[in-house]
């Protein structure tokens, strides 16, 4: 729906783009009548190519990711050849202070049909972060939890993926899950000990390496088990690292 000229006439694009970035709040409607709701308004485009870079938005309840691109009038894409320029076609939404050109939709040569958004006559409030988003903020506060593990499931994939799973697996259980059991009671020392003596380590690290043939029995490797490991890094820091006892390769260190 179109507003009236004199107040399109009044505002600039540069306008227009300042307001979106400060983070408009609420669900406003695209022309084809899906909702729209801004998760994160994006960052300022500079130069050629779209007003807006890596905005997140949500779309009649699916995630967007992308460029948003303002105009004045909704022709103006067209008039400035935008439906032909690669550049443009990461852009999730087309956003005018007027539809001037009465269509639903703006297309790019890429097959996509880009939705429009009229918003001069909407107010654009400052930017409101997720719990102010909803009376009740425990929603937002459970589904921004569930992102924070799943933005840490993400990285431990990336590991699993290069290094196997038996590093992140070792590093979870001596550097968290004992100490946790032992400083809470859980576990005595005794079955802490039991439990190191079971878990196999993932290798033997490097600062270890020289002490490795120094260490071995009957050409047994010291440090398979993953409480040897443990013994043996508190050995090096404690002891190695600190003075040369004249007895092991690393006494000529």
């Amino acid at each position: 729906m179109p507003i009236p000229q004199t107040t399109v006439s009044a505002i600039s694009e540069a306008t227009l783009v300042a307001r979106w970035l400060s983070g408009p709040r609420g669900v406003r409607q695209t022309e084809d009548g899906r909702s729209v709701r801004v998760l994160f308004p994006g960052v300022p485009g500079g130069g050629s190519g779209p007003d807006v870079r890596d905005a997140v938005i949500e779309l009649a309840g699916d995630e967007l990711r992308g460029d948003i691109e303002v105009h004045l009038k909704s022709r103006g894409w067209y008039q400035h050849g935008h439906q032909n320029d690669p550049a443009y076609g990461r852009v999730i939404l087309h956003l005018v202070a007027e539809n001037d050109a009465g269509t639903l939709v703006s297309s790019h040569v890429s097959g996509r049909a880009i939705p429009i958004a009229v918003t001069a006559q909407h107010p654009f409030p400052g930017y409101a972060p997720p719990c102010t988003l909803h009376p009740d903020p425990r929603p937002t506060l459970a589904a921004l939890g569930l992102r924070r593990v799943q933005s840490k499931a993400a990285t431990i994939a990336a590991r699993l993926r290069f290094d196997g799973p038996a590093q992140p697996l070792y590093e979870l259980i001596v550097n968290a899950v004992l100490p946790v059991g032992l400083a809470a009671g859980h576990w005595s020392p005794a079955q802490a000990e039991g439990e190191l003596a079971t878990l196999g380590a993932p290798g033997t690290y490097g600062r270890l390496k020289r002490l490795e043939g120094w260490l071995s029995t009957a050409g047994e490797p010291p440090f398979k088990k993953a409480g040897a490991l443990q013994g043996g890094l508190l050995l090096h820091a404690q002891y190695c690292s600190r003075g040369r006892c004249g007895a092991c390769p690393l006494s000529s260190a």
